[in-house]
């Protein structure tokens, strides 16, 4: 009677092909996870980017203008707020991982207000005596790009935001 079977020189050989493959395919895995998960951090900051341009230019929302506010301090994180960025304006908060940089384009100012009242966007700091974010003028009118953010593996987004319609690419 005879059996077919495989010896155990087949099985390791077979096992170590396995392995080979697996040593070659894993980090594609992870680099490919990482791309994906800063398309979506990305994408949520451009939604909250938007959802301020809307709701500005909303008449029923009743309220004068909407904060996007960048801070690049740990815990990293970018919020969209009504009127101010006193946290019990807070409507939407995107975090980001630590190992993410956010740059702030041009000027150096953390703020981005869209005001129901303006057909364009300011880009502002708050004022270091009064400690409130002054009205937008036509000095602060945001001109090209925003913000750049770094997710290291993950790849770089510039956010470019133009007023007139609102729009936001990356």
């Amino acid at each position: 009677m005879s059996k077919k079977a495989f010896t155990l020189i087949e099985l390791m050989i077979t096992m170590t092909i396995v392995a080979m493959m697996l040593v070659v395919a894993v980090p594609g895995f992870e680099k490919y996870g990482k791309k994906s998960e800063f398309k979506s951090r990305v994408a949520e900051v451009k939604a909250l980017i938007d959802q301020a341009g809307v709701s500005a230019k909303n008449p029923e929302q009743n309220v004068e203008r909407y904060v996007i506010r960048v801070d690049s301090s740990a815990p990293k994180k970018v919020g969209l707020y009504k009127t101010n960025d006193d946290p019990s304006n807070l409507i939407k908060e995107v975090a980001l991982p630590s190992d993410y940089t956010l740059t702030i384009q041009g000027n150096t100012y953390p703020y981005l207000v869209f005001n129901s009242q303006l057909d364009f966007t300011c880009q502002l700091q708050k004022d270091p005596t009064s400690g409130k974010i002054p009205d937008c003028t036509a000095a602060s009118k945001l001109n090209g790009d925003f913000l750049l953010i770094n997710g290291g593996d993950g790849g770089t987004a510039t956010l470019k935001i133009s007023a007139d319609p609102l729009r936001v690419e990356y």
